[in-house]
């Protein structure tokens, strides 16, 4: 069994809700009463299928990408938001979402295609802001106890500290200084003082999707095999030229037609994302895959369900994917006779 607020920690370690975009609502989406539970459902969208699955397996806490409504709102009427509201507060239990705080950061799970692709020399599509580290250094007038370094460690901009001979040393995000500050001060009971330096490295970029370089450059007709075969499926819309052959790879997991126009200003020669409008398509410099915002955020999730299964696992909790449900179907009607 595990801290529901230890769980909680553990995902914004890898997407912190600091980071989401000013409209979205990432973060708890329904608290529940369960302090502690062993079982963890990882799934896309808080469906009520799935979220019923996943408290029928024991599951007390449920992270979803998706958040349950972008917009506060009253279960006013009989529809899938009210279903899951009241499978949640009938079962005690917390849905979480992480929404753009996980798309965000390029090198996390959003990452997964570069991965399965081999994508080198990566850099982000949409830069928001990059994130610097800084060295902190206190004077200590006492050591400090195993607790008092284990709450310095909990902090998740926290990335590394050491204690020698009355000083302290703490490297974290350069944002997080008051924070680390004030929780010393919290934990000693007195306010030290500290020197800061902001440091070259490690440093790293928040944004929205990713470019990159094949190892070596492929014919179009095998990259698109190899496409189908990460994707699980071999069709999609195609939109703009088909380059003879492909070195730079372009995508964005979701809704990521905004960023055609920049992914061609960047050199890629293909671009795979979801929800690509007509005068995206209409413009496009190159040759655009829409693969799916299911398919492409479907995947992400399994990896983020992947990544804390390995991590929470050595804590007694046990992770469990859910698998969605594409709401996008291909029809084919034969002409009449």
């Amino acid at each position: 069994m595990l801290d529901v607020q230890e769980i909680i920690r553990r995902i914004e370690g890898v997407a912190p809700p600091r980071y989401q975009a000013d409209w979205d609502r990432s973060g708890v989406q329904v608290a529940g009463r369960a302090t502690e539970t062993d079982r963890l459902a990882v799934m896309l969208d808080p469906r009520p299928d799935n979220v019923a699955k996943a408290l029928d397996r024991g599951a007390r806490f449920i992270l979803c990408h998706h958040p349950l409504s972008l917009s506060p709102r009253l279960p006013d009427r009989l529809d899938d938001y009210h279903e899951t509201l009241r499978l949640l507060l009938a079962s005690d239990a917390w849905l979480y979402a992480a929404h753009t705080s996980l798309d965000c950061q390029p090198l996390g799970p959003a990452a997964w295609l570069a991965r399965r692709l081999w994508l080198v020399n990566l850099r982000v599509l949409q830069p928001l802001a990059d994130v610097t580290a800084s060295e902190m250094r206190f004077d200590l007038a006492e050591p400090l106890t195993t607790e008092q370094k284990s709450a310095l460690l909990m902090l998740n901009e926290v990335a590394s500290m050491h204690e020698e001979q009355g000083r302290l040393r703490v490297i974290c995000e350069s944002d997080a200084r008051r924070k680390v500050a004030d929780l010393l001060a919290q934990a000693t009971g007195r306010s030290i003082g500290y020197s800061a330096l902001t440091l070259d490295e490690p440093k790293r970029s928040l944004g929205f999707g990713l470019l990159g370089e094949l190892k070596d450059p492929l014919p179009a007709k095998q990259f698109l095999r190899d496409l189908a075969g990460c994707m699980g499926r071999d069709f999609w819309i195609a939109a703009g030229q088909e380059p003879e052959t492909i070195s730079k790879v372009a995508y964005c997991p979701g809704s990521g037609g905004s960023l055609v126009r920049r992914a061609f200003e960047l050199g890629a020669d293909v671009y795979i994302t979801g929800d690509v409008k007509y005068h995206e398509a209409l413009d496009a410099a190159g040759l655009v895959l829409d693969v799916g915002h299911f398919g492409l955020e479907e995947k992400m999730m399994q990896a983020f369900h992947d990544r804390l299964r390995a991590d929470l696992g050595t804590q007694g909790v046990e992770a469990e994917f859910f698998p969605g449900r594409e709401p996008m179907r291909l029809v084919s009607h034969g002409r009449p006779e």
